[in-house]
């Protein structure tokens, strides 16, 4: 009924903990596909010891990015539902039951919460949602509300693809794959793809990730490549014409920034230039943005508001100070 698809990178201290939270499941009619990325420790050897297990197929390629082993998994897929787990995260305890039970209405796309702490089986709310709302909540978050709290406090259960069941079908009529262009919001693009050829999802609050902070990973450290793979980013949206794609864009640009005032220890000035070149390339992500509130959570939309205004007015030296000044104070 399920695939499960996981691609493995260098995750050998925790990647037994990821296997082992599937293979325990209650619910038991699934397949995991186990991507190796190339690994240079010991992740594809604990992969191998784990394949006497009937329900598990290991693949090893060259190592090409998180995108290029999701879609290697897609391509040998079985199941009429597709799941994604990442290798240092965990299922949670009787997930797929409870996933699979959500599945009797039919909806073409199911998304669960996750927790940072290993839950037990809870008791949930669902609900039915249209794609365009889904879709507009992953674009424009802070101006449409989606379940009591559920963005604000699980703010990556829509944006990311693991957590949720999708339709095979779906994926393999419109021929729907991650870019492997991007390393980053590569998932994000894919949800948006695939809400295009749906028109609703059930949506519950229950934890079915056990999600892990891993330091390391490349969505918590900043490294000059990520700019550019934001601006590729940022045209792949526009070039799908979402109407609050601008809304997402300058926010995510603005918290850009905030990494980049933060930790790109020296090369701060060129990196600047490169985004007034772009912001100066693409004036619809200040102009069209103007009255809109960019930014949840941690990074609070006043500071984003002014920041933006400084350099709709081309200020900025200003713009950037007071990011660098908002990210030293706000940004562990």
């Amino acid at each position: 009924m399920i695939s499960i698809i996981v691609p493995v990178y260098n995750s050998q201290a925790y990647l037994d903990a990821c296997i082992r939270s599937v293979l325990t499941q209650s619910f038991q009619d699934f397949e995991l596909l186990l991507i190796d990325d190339g690994s240079t420790d010991d992740s594809l050897n604990i992969c191998r010891r784990w394949e006497a297990d009937p329900r598990v197929h290991v693949t090893s390629t060259e190592n090409h990015g998180v995108s290029h082993a999701r879609n290697l998994g897609l391509q040998q897929a079985c199941g009429s539902w597709l799941m994604f787990l990442d290798s240092d995260d965990q299922l949670a305890k009787g997930a797929l039951e409870k996933l699979s039970e959500l599945t009797a209405p039919d909806p073409p796309l199911v998304i669960g919460a996750y927790t940072e702490a290993d839950p037990g089986a809870t008791k949930a709310l669902r609900e039915k949602v249209s794609a365009d709302s889904l879709r507009t909540m992953l674009l424009d978050p802070i101006n449409h509300s989606l379940m009591p709290g559920f963005y604000e406090m699980k703010p990556m259960s829509l944006c990311a693809c693991w957590g949720k069941l999708y339709r095979s079908a779906v994926i393999r009529e419109h021929s729907i794959r991650f870019s492997e262009e991007l390393r980053l919001s590569e998932d994000t693009l894919f949800n948006l793809d695939y809400l295009e050829h749906i028109d609703h999802a059930l949506i519950t609050d229950m934890p079915v990730i056990h999600y892990r902070h891993n330091e390391g990973s490349v969505t918590k450290v900043f490294r000059e490549q990520h700019l550019a793979n934001r601006f590729r980013f940022f045209d792949l949206l526009l070039e799908r014409a979402y109407p609050e794609a601008p809304v997402h864009i300058l926010s995510l640009l603005l918290y850009e920034i905030c990494r980049i005032e933060r930790w790109a220890s020296g090369s701060q000035k060129a990196l600047e230039q490169q985004i007034i070149r772009y912001l100066s390339e693409h004036p619809a992500i200040l102009h069209d943005t103007q009255k809109r509130a960019l930014s949840v959570g941690k990074f609070q939309h006043p500071v984003y508001h002014t920041a933006a205004s400084c350099f709709r007015r081309k200020a900025y030296r200003t713009g950037f100070a007071l990011l660098r000044i908002y990210a030293a104070i706000s940004m562990n």
